[in-house]
């Protein structure tokens, strides 16, 4: 019976670090140490110290939250880049080192957007987006 507790508390670990036990519409697929997410209804935010793979959400915007889309981001080594798309529109961003910017999103009209982000051996990552 202790051999099947450990087991199980091992998986779920695994699947935790994994990204496969990620919160409110964020889909993972990543590795990495001290890996935390918050997917709330107007930001995303997430922050590791070591990160390797993609996350991934879509949202519902306005054209408010749409115009009002900001990046804060730092990293100490690696790379993070956000792309975001909607249908046949798509835009990347390279989030290295410190990132502080509004992200232009006039292509895009109100309605389902696909953000993505993928992690290259990133270290001290800190992202937050909010709109």
């Amino acid at each position: 019976m202790k051999k099947l507790i450990a087991l199980l508390s091992t998986l779920v670990l695994t699947l935790t670090i994994a990204g496969c036990a990620s919160g409110a519409g964020a889909r993972s697929a990543w590795s990495g140490r001290n890996i935390e997410q918050n997917s709330l209804r107007d930001s995303w935010t997430i922050t590791a110290a070591t990160l390797r793979g993609r996350s991934t959400r879509t949202v519902d915007m306005t054209t408010d939250q749409l115009a009002a889309l900001h990046v804060t981001s730092f990293l100490s080594g690696g790379e993070v880049q956000l792309t975001i798309t909607q249908g046949n529109v798509s835009a990347s961003f390279y989030l290295t080192g410190e990132y502080n910017q509004a992200i232009d999103t006039g292509a895009f009209e109100p309605g389902q957007i696909d953000l993505r982000l993928d992690f290259w051996d990133a270290e001290d990552v800190h992202v937050n987006m909010g709109w």
